[in-house]
């Protein structure tokens, strides 16, 4: 380890090879100085071994746990110093530092959310103290086995809010540690959360305060592909002269699987060979949903660009944009609902209407094979047997 080129080219190489190498005085300042090749560890290896009136060099000779040596308990010490052990810890740091921020773009983490429960009126009020009074009775129980969190005291507290009236209440839907919460506020402007297992909350409010079904389709299909979009690493200097690497902040957010934002054959997310289009017969699609804002933002729009197989004209017209911005929790239904009729519309103008006839020359088009390579790039797969797709 310690007899490496890099080391080496700073020490004297004896000619007799009898004793150890020698090093002088400016080589030593050399290896130590700021034209050094050798990193901050590697200098205090090298001062280590070669500070000036250090005598014992013969650790370049191979000196081990069993060598008798007192230089080994030297290295030893060395290694395990302070110093040494603060730079591994700093190192160790920022390694899952980086790791941890890496996850975070590239995982869905469930976020809480706080929904006011309206306590605008009479019945409103009367509704909610009905359901806050369930639960105190639920809260008695405290059975955690039948999904019930509290106890008595719990219970006991809900009344007491119940007693000097409810100003205001929300509910906490579950975050990355699973639980619920119902943060209720009394008359006198005490506070009182009170945490509820899943079932509690199932059983309470019944899916009020959860997603809705369009909203769940962009989770699970569209967000976790947009927010793995990554800009190109970007090699640096560092003040002391070190190389390093980075990544400018998205500009925008993208479900191409190579994160352009321009879509392409190749970098198409979303296709008809993977269902993504269900409403489509004859004309083939495939393409992404791309946004400026993250794909967490609750109130973000989005584009879709499409790639569109003609069967009829045998052409892919590529990059197409839809013509308006949608909300997210309009995606899965206009994915779902994009019919031959729309996109015909879509590529000929505004207005335009597909005749019985054109219909009926499509769908037999579309029986055709189709061999082309870039139809095989479309598709995503090998038509035409010779072991390549798009080549």
């Amino acid at each position: 380890m310690f007899n490496s080129d890099k080391f080496q080219q700073y020490v004297y190489e004896d000619s007799d090879d009898e004793y150890p190498d020698e090093i002088q005085s400016w080589d030593y300042k050399k290896a130590m100085g700021p034209e050094s090749e050798l990193s901050a560890q590697e200098k205090a290896v090298f001062e280590q071994l070669f500070a000036p009136g250090y005598m014992d060099r013969d650790i370049l000779y191979g000196v081990t746990k069993d060598s008798g040596s007192a230089v080994y308990d030297d290295i030893i010490s060395f290694s395990e110093s302070e110093p040494i052990q603060n730079t591994l810890r700093n190192l160790t740091q920022q390694r899952e530092k980086f790791i941890a921020e890496e996850l975070r773009k590239t995982n869905i983490i469930p976020q809480s959310v706080a929904y006011p429960i309206p306590l605008t009126n009479t019945a409103q009020k009367a509704e909610f103290d009905g359901l806050l009074g369930g639960i105190a009775i639920d809260m008695d129980k405290g059975d955690v086995d039948e999904g019930v969190f509290g106890g008595g005291g719990v219970a006991s507290d809900i009344r007491t809010a119940l007693e000097k009236g409810i100003i205001s209440a929300n509910v906490v839907t579950a975050g990355a540690d699973g639980k619920y919460q119902l943060i209720v506020t009394d008359g006198d402007g005490n506070p009182s959360e009170i945490d509820l297992t899943q079932q509690q909350y199932e059983r309470f409010f019944q899916g009020r305060y959860e997603p809705s079904p369009a909203v769940r389709a962009f989770n699970q299909r569209i967000l976790p592909a947009m927010i793995d979009t990554r800009q190109p690493l970007e090699e640096f200097t560092l003040s002391n002269g070190e190389r390093s690497f980075r990544r400018n902040p998205n500009a925008y957010f993208t479900t191409a699987t190579d994160s352009k934002y321009k879509t392409s054959l190749e970098n198409a997310f979303l296709s008809s060979e993977s269902g993504d289009f269900p409403a489509l017969k004859y004309y083939k699609a495939s393409g992404n949903i791309v946004s400026d804002m993250s794909p967490k933002t609750e109130n973000g729009m989005y584009r879709l660009q499409l790639n569109i197989y003609d069967p009829v004209s045998d052409r892919i017209s590529k990059n197409i944009l839809w013509p308006s911005m949608v909300p997210k929790e309009q995606i899965a239904p206009l994915l779902g609902q994009l019919t031959d009729e729309i996109i015909y519309e879509l590529l000929v103008e505004p207005g335009a209407q597909m005749s019985s006839r054109q219909y009926q020359q499509l769908a037999k088009a579309a029986q055709s094979p189709n061999t082309n390579i870039d139809y095989e790039k479309f598709v995503g797969r090998d038509l035409n047997g010779d072991g390549k797709i798009g080549q």
